[in-house]
């Protein structure tokens, strides 16, 4: 098992068949040999790109609580954040997101125990 700290990244246990493995999302058959081998992977990437979509999203947040209106520098020399209103607004939408993108997709069934 490939895991961070105590949040497993890829389970691999074999399949029922024989036929290679089966990760702990989804069990679909891809042309018979290793099932869940190509969702096991679009688990890990999933939760990848949400780690730094959430720590984007919270140092915009945290920055845009902090900063002051009369030292509110654009974070990045990003336009569109003009404000510290605008940037906390836009951390939080960023933040939620890629919490909301962690729960629909970075989750699997859990495995029945026999």
């Amino acid at each position: 098992m490939l895991s961070v700290g105590r949040l497993p990244l890829l389970e691999l246990a074999p399949a029922a068949d024989g036929l290679g493995t089966r990760g702990s999302t989804d069990d679909f058959p891809v042309d018979g040999r290793a099932d869940g081998v190509f969702h096991a992977a679009m688990k890990v990437l999933v939760r990848a790109i949400a780690i730094v979509v959430i720590a984007l999203g919270t140092g915009l947040l945290t920055y845009g609580v902090k900063a002051e209106q009369g030292e509110f520098r654009a974070p990045a020399g990003i336009r569109l954040l003009s404000t510290p209103s605008e940037t906390a607004a836009w951390g939080a939408g960023i933040l939620v997101a890629a919490v909301l993108m962690l729960v629909l997709f970075g989750r699997g069934r859990a495995a029945a125990k026999p």
